[in-house]
């Protein structure tokens, strides 16, 4: 029997490992909605996602200027309500 798999990360950066496989593909398969208020796992940086983009990938606003706008794989990033959990 032939059973899909998905290849992911236990390491969501080198510096913020997770716990389990259980927990990356938790992050990995997360839906976010443009709007969310999201935290990133490395940087902590507070933001909002701004557009989706292909795969797993969305497009973050993390302040003002369009610098701040970056493109972030889903499995690295906290919900704000699992964040202040």
């Amino acid at each position: 029997m032939k059973t899909k798999s998905k290849v992911i990360g236990i390491y969501g950066c080198s510096c913020h490992p997770f716990k389990s496989y259980e927990e990356a593909i938790k992050f990995a398969n997360q839906k976010l909605r443009v709007g969310e208020i999201v935290k990133n796992r490395c940087s902590s940086k507070i933001g909002t996602v701004f557009s989706h983009e292909s795969g797993n990938y969305v497009t973050v606003k993390y302040g003002e200027l369009k610098s701040d706008i970056h493109l972030e794989h889903s499995q690295n990033l906290i919900k704000q309500d699992e964040y202040a959990k």
